[in-house]
């Protein structure tokens, strides 16, 4: 028996890529998107479905020697009954950004064994996009898709990392409300995405990613809930609140 329920809507909700960013413009919606202000001790989310821990997602922020910004994500996701593996799923992906921009992504995927592989790469003025869909071409202001940077609040089209396909979405503030992260309760922002894909993001009102949510295929609550993801680290420098 396979769940593939589980990596098909993955793949809708984008909730594998949250691991890349692009904060070369600021949008009125956070306060400051520098990862290393935002998460200085990087970010943890469990992974659960219908309340039943699955799995967790890694991310951590590097900055390299020659002015790069590498972001790296990893997620692993087991579903077992009485000890028996029914569904097996990990991810992994590095991303180089130089002066604001992706210049360099590679992704791998193990579904089961089935293995997929995607590269991002900058071209001139264009990004390339090689998967097992085919190759794509964007402009460098593109995200791909992203959940760590409120940035990507303001955007239309999103880059799936999943599918390396290029995502149309329309992205909708639905409330403020309490929620659970880092252990305490904190008032956050929810966002609907619409389109291509579906899925609901909260952000605090520093603009720090803390929760997300998604209905699976077959009906399941699929939760990311934040085990680390600064809310207990030093505060971003005043700005404008997501709120």
């Amino acid at each position: 028996m396979k769940y593939s329920f589980f990596y098909e809507n993955l793949c809708r909700a984008g909730a594998i890529a949250c691991i890349l960013f692009y904060w070369g413009v600021t949008p009125a919606t956070a306060k400051t998107n520098d990862p290393f202000v935002l998460y200085p001790q990087n970010i943890e989310f469990q992974v659960r479905r219908n309340g039943s821990k699955v799995g967790r997602h890694l991310v951590s922020f590097l900055e390299l020697s020659n002015k790069q910004i590498r972001v790296i994500s990893e997620l692993n996701l087991k579903v077992e009954i009485f000890g028996i593996s029914l569904y097996d799923y990990y991810y992994r992906s590095e991303a180089d950004w130089y002066e604001n921009r992706l210049v360099k992504l590679r992704v791998d995927q193990d579904e089961d064994g089935k293995r997929i592989q995607i590269n991002v790469s900058k071209q001139h003025k264009f990004l390339r996009i090689e998967g097992p869909n085919g190759i794509f071409s964007s402009s460098l202001d593109i995200f791909p898709t992203n959940h760590w940077n409120a940035a990507v609040l303001n955007t239309k089209q999103v880059i799936n990392t999943i599918s390396g396909k290029i995502a149309n979405v329309t992205i909708t503030k639905v409330i403020v409300e309490s929620i659970r992260a880092e252990g305490k309760q904190v008032n956050a922002s929810k966002f609907t995405y619409s389109g291509d894909f579906k899925t609901h993001t909260w952000y605090d009102t520093a603009g720090r990613w803390v929760k997300m949510e998604f209905t699976g295929k077959d009906g399941s609550l699929i939760e990311y809930e934040c085990i680390k993801c600064g809310i207990s680290d030093k505060m971003p420098k005043p700005g404008v609140d997501i709120e």
